[in-house]
């Protein structure tokens, strides 16, 4: 199963528990797809392998907490650290992202007036 399918394979989260993500690159990183597929493969990770470490012995949590801090909007941001021990609350990650990755996506409005707008005409159409 592939995860990342947009974000540069420098910048991806790689198996020593790396975040490597330049100061430069950081509004990039944190306002396009790759957070979010970051965020997928600790998912993934933390569903299959129940305590997993990666080789710097970072785990998914510390490897988590350190993607939501470089992403902050604090002095913290841009400090990608898995080992650094968590210190604060850095709950919204997202807030950046607003897909324009290597995709468009449309806003979820528009999803949903689409499937609203459907059902109104299969409900017409049934009469």
């Amino acid at each position: 199963m592939q995860v990342y399918r947009c974000c540069e394979g420098a910048l991806r989260l790689d198996p020593s528990g790396v975040i490597g993500v330049p100061l430069g690159a950081v509004d990039y990183y944190c306002g396009g797809e790759c957070v979010v597929e970051t965020e997928d493969v600790l998912n993934c990770v933390a569903s299959a392998l129940d305590g997993f470490s990666f080789h710097n012995g970072a785990s998914v949590e510390g490897a988590r907490y350190a993607l939501r801090r470089g992403c902050s909007h604090t002095i913290k941001r841009g400090d990608f650290n898995a080992l650094e021990p968590p210190m604060g609350d850095y709950p919204d990650i997202y807030g950046d992202y607003r897909g324009h990755g290597c995709r468009a996506t449309p806003p979820r409005s528009i999803n949903l007036l689409a499937f609203l707008g459907g059902a109104w005409l299969l409900l017409i159409q049934g009469r």
